[in-house]
């Protein structure tokens, strides 16, 4: 593809952006991105990297590297670049997790450490919860006194606190021998155990000692893209500087102080104030917001008025339409049980009203307890002939959000899709990209084209055999197996990072077939089981947290109680983000049967005096 000329750059799919936003796609310093709700930061992040590779912004053979701190955040932001550029340009943007920007600094120049902290070539990768803390503590307690009043915190902070002291004679402190028994323990083990604080802490030490590498990581990103800033923790942070400081690749760091719901795992409070100093940059906005009924931006910017000392009031691009009180709603319900009843009677109407509408339109968001959301709902749900989708629920040892945004899993719906003759989405493109990396064909060439063809052909030809019978009479385990007969377990861990060095790829493979084989069950045709699947014929339940990046016609806000809300410093930030949610409506529904909603009264004080009316059940309209 020919090189575009900076002042003739439009962007691309038609999206058109405002002023202020194109100054930012088109800069070249370092910014800080303050993106309110709705602002499409993705959208932008998507056409400024275009913007960097058509008008060679970014030069061959330099890379653009963006960091998210979600798997599905990363992948939704690659998607939409190689939808957006030529295909090679596309190759040269990387999107991934700053774990797994951390593990491939670890595997890549391991060697690079002293040899007696150099992890096994076949590292696990665990989570240090409270058990495995507490066991700690108990097996050194003798050795190091301090441990017996130590909480799990205060271990945490000491042992993750930097790299440990290279030789034991040279250290000074207990909270250093502490340190130092942790990692030699779980390095020195027959097969290394890493945590992924520990592998980035790891990173940065390479980077750090080893200046070659820290200027071949420079030299390779010309630009580096930041998203969802305001949850970065210090030790995620302090790799980032040590890669990239004093660099000449220009940073774009975005995200929203207002929607930090991440404190509670360490998130820097001030993370914004330290990039503008650490990296000169310069501070901007993005307050338009593009998904949300005006009635809705209106209440988003009352209540951030009220939590709020300093807020940048968005606006909304949109006509209004209809009354407030058609788009903003308050539910008093007596029970789990009458709510979910409001809940699944919204939902009827809804489908009544509208053909096109879907039940995935509507999504119920809680903070926390979704188990104790769920039985009561799909019990009220199922009475009307609809389901619920609770993201959160695990399959295995793997959440469904989690599963339905894997690779290998995509790749198997992608076929079964095919063969069912179900072009929804991309399974075309999806299938046909897995196939390209599987075997390393260049979808550039007419031969690395038409090796993907024939493969795809032949394993879309293979799971019409399969797919002959009716869904409830097949095993879901021979849909898996038709791509596990032509690509080895080896293949995928070999080809996408995520399975490399666990057994991530073994419990992605046996939650794929036990959550296809749960679709199939309970579905009459194949297209059912491929909504199923797909979650389009449900109504969505999961946690605010889980719902960060995403957007619903209708949110239901339940569990705003003491219950869920404990007056932490985040309560606020969490409710931002579950309001910023709904594109047409919102309800806020409180029950009588709580323990109390003093920690949150303010936001219904807040609510009410922004004309949000609370009706008991006979009252609603």
């Amino acid at each position: 593809m020919s090189r575009i000329d900076p002042a003739s750059w439009r962007p691309s799919n038609g999206v058109l952006v405002d002023e202020k936003t194109l100054s930012i796609i088109t800069g070249n310093q370092n910014l800080a991105v303050l993106a309110g709700p709705g602002a499409g930061k993705t959208e932008m992040l998507a056409q400024r990297a275009s913007f960097l590779l058509q008008t060679a912004a970014c030069r061959s053979p330099r890379r653009i590297l963006a960091i998210s701190f979600k798997v599905d955040a990363a992948k939704n932001l690659q998607d939409r670049v190689q939808k957006r550029c030529d295909e090679n340009l596309a190759k040269r943007f990387e999107s991934l997790t700053l774990d797994a920007f951390a593990k491939r600094i670890l595997d890549q120049f391991k060697e690079a450490l002293p040899r007696d902290w150099q992890p096994t070539t076949s590292y696990s990768i665990f989570l240090a919860n409270r058990g495995i803390y507490e066991d700690f503590s108990k097996r050194y307690r003798d050795t190091y006194a301090s441990l017996s009043s130590m909480s799990n915190d205060k271990l945490e902070r000491v042992v993750l606190s930097n790299f440990p002291t290279l030789n034991s004679e040279d250290v000074e402190t207990e909270e250093e021998a502490i340190r130092y028994s942790w990692w030699k323990e779980n390095i020195r083990a027959e097969s290394s155990k890493l945590t992924f604080d520990m592998i980035k802490i790891m990173a940065r030490y390479i980077v750090q000692s080893q200046p070659k590498i820290g200027a071949a990581i420079r030299d390779t990103y010309s630009h580096v893209f930041l998203d969802e800033f305001q949850d970065v923790t210090a030790r995620q942070y302090a790799l980032i500087k040590a890669c990239f400081g004093g660099s000449d690749a220009v940073l774009t760091a975005v995200g929203d102080n207002n929607q930090a719901i991440m404190r509670w795992a360490g998130a820097e409070k001030e993370i914004f104030q330290k990039f503008t100093n650490d990296f000169q940059a310069q501070v901007c906005s993005m307050n338009l917001n593009f998904r949300s009924n005006p009635h809705i931006v209106d209440l988003i910017n009352t209540m951030a008025g009220v939590l709020w000392d300093t807020y940048e009031p968005a606006t909304s691009p949109r006509d209004k339409v209809g009354e407030f009180s058609s788009v903003v709603q308050g539910w008093i319900s007596t029970s789990r049980k009458a709510e979910a009843e409001r809940i699944a009677q919204l939902a009827v109407r809804k489908m009544a009203e509208d053909p096109d509408a879907k039940p995935s339109d509507i999504c119920v968001l809680a903070r926390m307890h979704i188990d104790r959301v769920e039985e009561p709902l799909q019990a009220a749900c199922l009475k009307h002939g609809l389901k619920v989708r609770n993201d959160a629920r695990k399959i295995g040892d793997v959440a469904i959000q989690d599963l339905t945004k894997d690779d290998f899993f995509r790749f198997v719906v992608s076929v079964l899709k095919l063969a069912t003759s179900n072009r929804e989405g991309s399974p075309f493109e999806t299938a046909r990209n897995t196939i390209s990396q599987l075997r390393g064909y260049d979808l550039s060439t007419e031969l690395g084209h038409s090796k993907c063809l024939k493969i795809l052909r032949m394993l879309s030809e293979e799971m019409k055999t399969v797919c002959v019978a009716p869904p409830r009479d097949t095993d879901a385990f021979l849909i898996s197996d038709i791509i596990l007969r032509h690509f080895s377990a080896d293949d995928f861990k070999t080809t996408f990072r995520e399975y490399k060095a666990t057994n991530r790829f073994e419990d992605i493979s046996e939650a794929s077939s036990l959550f296809i084989q749960e679709n199939l069950i309970s579905s009459e045709s194949w297209r059912d089981v491929i909504a199923s699947i797909e979650g389009s014929d449900a109504i969505q339940l999961m946690t605010i947290h889980k719902s960060k990046g995403l957007e619903f016609k209708s949110v239901i806000f339940v569990e705003l109680n003491d219950e869920a809300f404990w007056g932490n410093d985040d309560d606020a930030n969490v409710f931002f983000v579950a309001l910023s949610r709904a594109r047409e409506e919102v309800v806020f529904s409180v029950r009588r049967d709580t323990r109390g909603v003093d920690n949150v009264m303010h936001m219904y004080e807040a609510l009410q005096e922004a004309g949000v009316e609370f009706s008991e059940a006979d009252e609603q309209k």
